[in-house]
């Protein structure tokens, strides 16, 4: 009686498990297939109409038919230099103080730029004093600690142990007469 029991739930997942199988592929193939009424609609409609849209502005590109002229650049014409005559000593002295004062400039900006450079060095030098004291500071402050950690084991080794507390029990002078499950 049991196995006709195992047997009907046996056929009863089989067509369930089937019956569930055919109604998902009926949907999938009713989606997948369109319907008679909007393929009835979609042969109605008009094709697409490919537009062609005239350039914005006339500039933006020239008619393929007309030819394009390139003229070719005016070429440049050499400009006169000038020769100085001993008239223009006035704009070279004015030229030689201007010079002067750019070189001062320069001068000037050499040594700050210099300057700069010599602080930041300092700076990097002493950034790197601090840091290396703290590194000491707590590189010493960790040996410390371990040697700390040390001189505790030592003495918790040193000290006396307490014997921990065991109990045996004599079965000697009182055997056991139960068994194994209390028998």
């Amino acid at each position: 009686m049991a196995s006709t029991g195992f047997f009907a739930g046996m056929i009863t997942a089989g067509v369930l498990l089937g019956a569930g199988f055919v109604g998902g592929s009926l949907v999938a193939q009713q989606m997948l297939e369109p319907a008679p009424e909007a393929a009835a609609a979609a042969a109605d409609q008009l094709p697409p109409a490919r537009v062609v849209l005239p350039p914005l502005t006339a500039q933006a590109a020239p008619p393929a038919s007309a030819p394009v002229e390139t003229s070719a650049p005016p070429l440049a014409q050499p400009q006169p230099q000038l020769i100085p005559t001993k008239d223009d000593s006035s704009e070279r002295a004015a030229e030689k103080e201007k010079q002067a004062r750019s070189s001062a400039d320069d001068e000037r900006q050499a040594r700050r730029a210099e300057q700069r450079e010599a602080e930041a060095a300092e700076r990097r030098k002493k950034r790197y004093a601090e840091r290396k004291a703290k590194r000491d500071a707590a590189r010493g402050k960790q040996q410390e600690q371990h040697l700390q950690q040390q001189h505790q084991l030592r003495e918790a080794a040193q000290q006396p142990r307490r014997p921990g507390v065991m109990a045996f029990d004599d079965e000697a002078q009182h055997p056991s007469t139960t068994g194994f499950f209390g028998n």
